[in-house]
């Protein structure tokens, strides 16, 4: 229970009553339904009324393994440069990872095509991406290697320039 409060209120009878409630939300409550109940007691007759409260927010999805790419812009047409694979993991199970990388407008090459990662830990995999075009989208697959499951798919567009002579 987070609060609890007995009171008593005084009803004449065939008059309506209005009877307020003030539900004091603790700091720190995440956010969802939760179930409010009223109870009404007269001479033994109990009477009682469940309603959702909703708390508004976003809910926390606890994930074992993150991943984002980072990069630095604008990449330079026939130059390569490198960006990062970056991973955390947030769990006590040891994941071995498969990372597909791909690009359109230019090539990818991870330096490391498996990692193991676990515990709470971050790891940064360069990927050297080398612009073919004005602009080159880069494409990685976080694949779980023990269950052949995609964990992320990710995606980003960089934008290259003409090199200066």
């Amino acid at each position: 229970n987070i609060f609890q409060q007995l009171s008593t209120v005084t009803l004449s009878p065939n008059t309506p009553t209005q009877v307020p409630v003030v539900i004091e939300i603790p700091q720190g409550l995440e956010a969802g339904y939760y179930p409010i109940t009223f109870v009404f007691d007269y001479n033994g007759i109990t009477q009682q009324y469940t309603y959702n409260l909703y708390v508004n927010g976003t809910q926390p999805v606890y994930e074992p393994i993150t991943a984002s790419l980072v990069g630095y812009q604008p990449l330079t047409i026939g130059k390569n440069k490198t960006i990062y694979l970056v991973l955390s993991a947030n769990t006590t199970q040891i994941y071995n990872l498969i990372i597909q990388a791909y690009a359109v407008g230019g090539q990818v090459y991870p330096e490391q095509q498996q990692v193991q990662i676990g515990g709470m830990y971050t790891e940064q995999i360069p990927l050297n991406v080398t612009a073919e075009d004005n602009n080159v989208t880069v494409y990685v697959n976080i694949i779980d290697a023990q269950n052949g499951e995609w964990l992320y798919a990710l995606e980003e567009t960089y934008r290259a320039t003409e090199q200066k002579i």
